[in-house]
C-alpha cells in the first residue's frame, strides 16, 4: 500500500517559488511548520527533475540488489553527499539511501 503524502504538490511548488523569489528556506519552512530539510529536498528534487519529480508516485519503489550496489559503490568512491547521490540516481528520499 502506498504511503499518503503529507503535503500536496501546490504547497511544494509554492514553497519553491517563495525561495526562488528570495526567501530563505528557513523562513518558508517556519511558515509551513515543517523542517528545513523537507523544504530543501523539495527544492533539490524540483531542480533535478522538474515539477514532474514532485508529483506523487502511487507505488513504493523496489530497487534491485544490483542497483543498490551500484548506488552505494558510487557514493563510496566519490566525494558526494547522500542527498546529491540520491538525486543522481532518482531516489526521492536521501533517507532511503542512508538506510
Amino acid at each position: 500500500m502506498p504511503r499518503k503524502r503529507k503535503y500536496d504538490l501546490e504547497t511544494m511548488l509554492w514553497a519553491i517559488a517563495e525561495i526562488d523569489k528570495g526567501r530563505t528556506i528557513l523562513s518558508v519552512s517556519q511558515e509551513l511548520g515543517i523542517s528545513k530539510k523537507t523544504v530543501r529536498v523539495w527544492r533539490n528534487t524540483c531542480l533535478a527533475g522538474g515539477e514532474e519529480a514532485l508529483r506523487p508516485n502511487h507505488k513504493n519503489k523496489h530497487y534491485s540488489a544490483e542497483f543498490k550496489i551500484e548506488v552505494v559503490t558510487y557514493y563510496l568512491e566519490h566525494d558526494i553527499s547522500v542527498s546529491a547521490c540520491a538525486l543522481k540516481y532518482g531516489i526521492k528520499s536521501p533517507q532511503t539511501l542512508s538506510d
